[in-house]
């Protein structure tokens, strides 16, 4: 395992299988469930066209699917984008343009605001629909389930510490601004956090340790929402 989002996911998922990975109200998702959703979302990304690098948006509440679709991201090594739901259009355009957005997931909500500004994208190669219950839908958009049940499981790529995790702040002094990190300086830093101060230079080993250890315990580590 190295220092990388999907790795360590993919590690977790390869150790503690059965145990529940996501918590949003009533619905859980073991990490088995989690890991293969997100591989046949990320083999739809690359099906797509998307190469390493790649941006893909993420505009959608807290959700399983929000993370399952950015877990799906980090297996196509692609960028996820985070988007502020209350953004207009003006302001998706920007952030969508600024981006070089090529792939975007979405609440079925949000379809009205993203028909308005679609012909302003061309960069745009894929949209996926995200039900929640409303009636809106977007023309030409993949439907989030259908797409995990047409596709297979991407196999494993070469994931590299240097691939880049992007936060887009808020815009409160002007336009919204990409914030990039390293996988590999991230996940570390979180990790070496999750372990304890004395923690300095948490290894991949450790994580593998204390992972190994909520499993003869019986539990494991979960990714319970909200998470914005």
């Amino acid at each position: 395992m190295i220092w990388h989002f999907a790795d360590v996911f993919d590690t977790i998922a390869s150790l503690v299988p059965e145990q529940v990975a996501l918590i949003n109200g009533d619905t859980h998702r073991s990490w088995r469930d989690y890991e293969d959703r997100s591989a046949r979302l990320a083999d739809a990304l690359v099906a797509a066209g998307l190469k390493p690098g790649a941006k893909t948006a993420i505009y959608a509440h807290n959700s399983n699917a929000y993370l399952e679709a950015q877990y799906a991201s980090f297996k196509a090594r692609t960028v996820p984008i985070n988007v502020n739901y209350r953004y207009v259009e003006h302001e998706l355009t920007y952030l969508f343009d600024n981006g070089d957005v090529e792939a975007v997931f979405f609440d079925a909500k949000f379809a009205p605001r993203l028909a308005a500004i679609r012909d302003q994208l061309p960069k745009l190669k894929l949209f996926v629909q995200i039900y929640d219950g409303s009636s809106e839908t977007l023309s030409g958009a993949q439907d989030f389930e259908a797409l995990i049940a047409a596709n297979a499981p991407l196999p494993r790529l070469d994931y590299s510490e240097g691939d880049i995790y992007m936060i887009y702040t808020g815009g409160t002094t002007g336009m919204p601004k990409g914030v990039m990190y390293r996988h590999g300086d991230l996940s570390a830093g979180i990790a070496s956090a999750l372990l304890g101060p004395e923690v300095v230079e948490p290894s991949p080993e450790m994580l593998v340790a204390v992972v190994q250890a909520l499993k003869a315990a019986g539990a494991a580590p979960s990714l319970c929402l909200p998470v914005l």
